[in-house]
């Protein structure tokens, strides 16, 4: 008799689920300064996905991948000397959004 096998249940789902991020036109133009050069193919798809919304009136949606690259590069912009977070009012409010859509999914 044949060897039956179990087979997993599927744990994560391959689809991306998108959050909708409010930021404003503004953040989302500054947003877009600190990356002026991008190098990855999901960085590209980002600024541009960003240059869109700024276009478009639907509000903009990020997958987690893209919250976190953008939680990333506020806290390089912030970063100051020895590590301490410096920044500007805005970045960390951008980050404060950000860090909230992470942790709302």
């Amino acid at each position: 008799m044949g060897t039956q096998y179990k087979i997993a249940p599927r744990i994560m789902s391959t689809e991306m689920s998108s959050v909708r991020v409010p930021l404003t036109n503004r953040e989302i133009e500054y947003i877009i300064s600190w990356k002026s050069e991008t190098f990855w193919p999901d960085e590209i798809r980002l600024v541009a996905k960003l240059k869109r919304s700024l276009s478009s009136d639907e509000p903009l949606q990020l997958s987690r991948l893209q919250m976190q690259l953008v939680y990333g590069w506020a806290e390089e912009q912030m970063a100051g000397p020895y590590g301490r977070a410096m920044g500007n009012i805005e970045e960390r409010t951008i980050a404060e959004k950000i860090m909230n859509a992470l942790e709302a999914n």
